[in-house]
């Protein structure tokens, strides 16, 4: 990614590119990096689950 934006950069020049463009690509990097957090919480949940206690049948007369 830093690599294309290098590329972007020195093809379109730094100054053509606002100051609010590099907010939001900031915004974006770290909202891609929540998401892929909250995947891998899940995983987590879900590997620390307590197995459920199996259910008897018990016949009553």
């Amino acid at each position: 990614m830093k690599a294309c934006r290098a590329g972007f950069r020195k093809s379109v020049g730094k100054e053509c590119l606002p100051e609010e463009f590099e907010a939001h690509l900031r915004a974006s990097r770290k909202e891609m990096l929540l998401a892929v957090r909250s995947l891998i919480d899940a995983a987590i949940e879900r590997t620390e689950e307590k197995p459920k206690k199996k259910t008897t049948k018990i016949e009553v007369e």
